[in-house]
């Protein structure tokens, strides 16, 4: 196994690319996440001391606040934040 490794590393045949230019105009920082609200925060918290899923908390979300889109969630963002 030892032999293996050096002999088939194929970093030997990839060159070396330069980044793109694109790459320096992007945000070095993450996205703000949207549970900073600490109204959307509570609910979330709130919903998910009850044995649900995170997807059904988000759905309950956009259920309880069809109006309002600061109150709106996604799954993901939920996973995120626990």
């Amino acid at each position: 196994m030892i032999r293996e490794v050096p002999a088939n590393s194929g970093r030997k045949l990839l060159p070396d690319l330069p980044s793109s230019p694109k790459s320096k105009e992007r945000p070095i920082c993450p996205k703000v996440s949207k549970l900073v609200n600490l109204a959307l925060a509570f609910e979330v918290s709130t919903r998910s001391k009850e044995p649900w899923q995170v997807e059904e908390i988000a759905d309950q979300l956009r259920g309880a606040f069809r109006a309002n889109e600061v109150m709106r969630v996604s799954h993901e963002t939920i996973y995120r934040a626990l």
